[in-house]
């Protein structure tokens, strides 16, 4: 499929294909049995918790794990490696090969990695009615950036916890070739729309933050759950000459020899040459 950025997985159907531009898929990147052991925690507690400007954990990964550990008192060791692996290792890893590959080279990413950025717990009720209206994740959270015009494009990592169907909540995305030049309006935006896309609990969802993207109302009789991290390839300041960040600067390790990827055209990310690594197993993701 051309402007596409593919996964291939070992094991027969659990390939993902990662859609520069529009959205991607990874099959299985955090098992369901993950899902609901390690995340059947009260993540209300995370609203109730601010850190601090000044707080170690929002620039170094054990003192957020620390810090978390705190504020969710149902986390126990086994959780806490399933956070660091989930956030500062596996997600990255595949946020890291899209950033690079919107990037004339990899030369950037390979020298400082990439930063955890951002995360959400994100709840609908079952028969809430409640529907995210269309939106691109930058506009949202940038809105208030002086400097916003020079902060690059990062990745979210949408995480299923629950599966998501057409009932309960499934994301549309628009592509960034459809919205070029395009009438942003609801009605046109809808008109260029992918068809909602389904997933398993456990199943990550892969887009870029100026992309346009929206999800429906949950009319199941359950609650649809996802967790969202989200991650850039430099450190976004409150500020231009501001160290502090604006949320987290989390610095994460990448490996770029521990994917499989093939490319052809990106969109807006043309590359000379397609570049192979070696796949890690992120098929199962479990503690």
């Amino acid at each position: 499929m051309q402007d596409a950025l593919q996964l291939s997985v070992p094991g027969g159907d659990r390939g993902a294909r990662l859609r520069a531009g529009r959205h991607g898929t990874m099959s299985g990147a955090c098992s369901p049995q993950c899902c609901n052991d390690r995340f059947a925690i009260d993540f209300s507690l995370l609203l109730s918790s601010q850190m601090r400007d000044s707080d170690a954990a929002r620039v170094d990964s054990s003192c957020f794990l620390d810090a978390r550990a705190k504020q969710l008192k149902s986390v126990d060791d086994d959780n806490q490696q399933v956070f660091d692996s989930l956030l500062f290792e596996k997600l990255p890893a595949i946020a890291g090969q899209l950033l690079a590959h919107c990037t004339e080279s990899d030369s950037e990413l390979e020298t400082t990695g990439v930063f955890f950025f951002n995360e959400h717990y994100v709840v609908k009720p079952p028969q809430s009615h409640v529907e995210f209206r269309w939106h691109r994740d930058d506009d949202e959270q940038l809105a208030m950036c002086v400097h916003r015009e020079t902060i690059p494009a990062y990745v979210s990592a949408w995480c299923t916890l629950d599966d998501v169907t057409e009932v309960n909540g499934a994301l549309q995305f628009v592509s960034l070739d459809e919205s070029l030049g395009c009438d942003e309006s609801v009605e046109n935006l809808q008109c260029h729309a992918s068809d909602p896309v389904t997933a398993n609990a456990g199943d990550v969802l892969f887009f870029l933050s100026n992309v346009w993207h929206c999800s429906s109302s949950n009319e199941s009789d359950a609650p649809r759950r996802a967790f969202y991290a989200q991650y850039s390839r430099e450190q976004i300041t409150a500020r231009p000459k501001d160290s502090a960040p604006l949320s987290f600067a989390i610095p994460c390790e990448v490996q770029n020899d521990s994917l499989l990827l093939t490319t052809s055209s990106l969109n807006g990310c043309k590359r000379k040459s397609t570049k192979k690594f070696k796949y890690a197993d992120l098929k199962s993701f479990s503690a």
